[in-house]
């Protein structure tokens, strides 16, 4: 969202239902959206490069009205045309497809996603890092130089990494989903949002939070803030007393700096709902 009359979404659109008007992104103006196809290069057995259309699955803007984009590779917007960037035409050298992005400005950014993909963009070139996990990283958030990043596969293993001094380090990890808070195992983690000098992080059992200035933890268990949500995809932090946590199924659960509200106007009802009864969490980010 760059402001109320401009925004964009990115995703898997059918325009009419139909296979053959796949489109992957959508502008809304203030008045009416416009489906977009936002492209991608890839290489041809003959060597020719083609434009190429596949799923938004992450997007990141910036006040100034730029945004990066995330599909196979990534995308660049620049207020008034896409620039998409490959091994074929740029210094990106990463696979997988990018499932999150956060960044300081547009020359300063971080992508991450499959196979423990983290790859960093300085306004000139992309550097591949070594979160030195090859778990899917699904989340990535930070403030200033204090960059955190969460990943998990479908064995139920999790990570939260933390960038320091130009390295990732594992500071909170689990193979237990529904975690074990006796043993300290606060299990399976699935988003982060940053804010300040605090790190919020999903877990299974609950919230935490992690004061890395001075490597504070704090624990809200999930019992207290809304035990029902499933299927956490990503947590937002504007102010402390203003958390939005969101599930893949649409739910969403908010704090007023008082109380929790869980809102499920917008999740599936009662048959629909059977998609999930095999998660091994309420809180789990499995999909």
């Amino acid at each position: 969202i760059i402001g109320p009359d401009d925004i964009w979404v990115g995703g898997h659109i059918l325009k009419d239902n139909d296979p053959n008007q796949f489109y992957n992104g959508a502008h809304w103006d203030g008045n009416k959206w416009e489906i977009q196809r936002i492209y991608g290069e890839a290489k041809l057995q003959n060597g020719d490069i083609t434009k190429t259309v596949t799923d938004i699955q992450a997007m990141y803007a910036f006040p100034s009205g730029e945004i990066w984009a995330g599909s196979a590779t990534p995308k660049f917007y620049d207020g008034v045309n896409w620039q998409g960037y490959s091994v074929h035409n740029s210094s990106y050298s990463t696979g997988g497809y990018l499932k999150d992005i956060w960044g300081i400005s547009p020359d300063d950014v971080y992508f991450v996603g499959q196979a423990g993909t983290i790859v960093h963009w300085d306004g000139t070139d992309f550097e591949r890092m070594d979160g030195g996990t090859d778990l899917d990283i699904m989340s990535v958030s930070g403030e200033g130089d204090h960059v955190f990043a969460v990943g998990y596969n479908d064995l139920l293993e999790s990570i939260v990494l933390e960038l320091r001094d130009g390295n990732w380090h594992d500071i909170l990890s689990s193979i237990n989903p529904p975690g074990d808070l006796e043993n300290g195992d606060y299990g399976w983690a699935s988003s982060v949002s940053v804010l300040a000098d605090t790190a919020y992080i999903t877990v299974d059992t609950g919230l935490l939070k992690y004061a890395y200035l001075t490597g504070a933890w704090s624990f809200s268990p999930a019992e207290t803030i809304g035990s029902n949500l499933m299927m956490v995809s990503h947590i937002i932090v504007p102010q402390p007393n203003d958390i939005h946590i969101f599930s893949i199924r649409g739910e969403h659960l908010h704090f007023n700096g008082q109380t929790w509200k869980l809102d499920t106007e917008l999740a599936p009802r009662s048959e629909e709902r059977r998609v999930g009864k095999e998660c091994r969490s309420r809180w789990s980010p499995y999909h």
